[in-house]
């Protein structure tokens, strides 16, 4: 299975994108945004598409990629 890294430097322009739309997105709402509800968010959508089997493996890779 590939890793959150190796899919993002596959696909680098797809996350260019992505990262554009999710910036514009929260600018549109809040410029200021805090952390959590940015989290709040992201966890809403794991909840809702990716599901509880997803959890770990995402934040594995997120303390990875930061």
């Amino acid at each position: 299975m590939k890793s959150f890294t190796e899919t993002i430097n596959e696909s680098s322009s797809t996350v260019a994108s992505l990262v554009k739309h999710i910036q514009t997105g929260m600018e549109k709402i809040d410029d200021s945004m805090s952390y959590k509800d940015f989290a709040a968010a992201i966890a809403k959508i794991l909840q809702d598409d990716y599901g509880d089997h997803n959890y770990g493996p995402f934040i594995d890779e997120l303390k990875k990629l930061l």
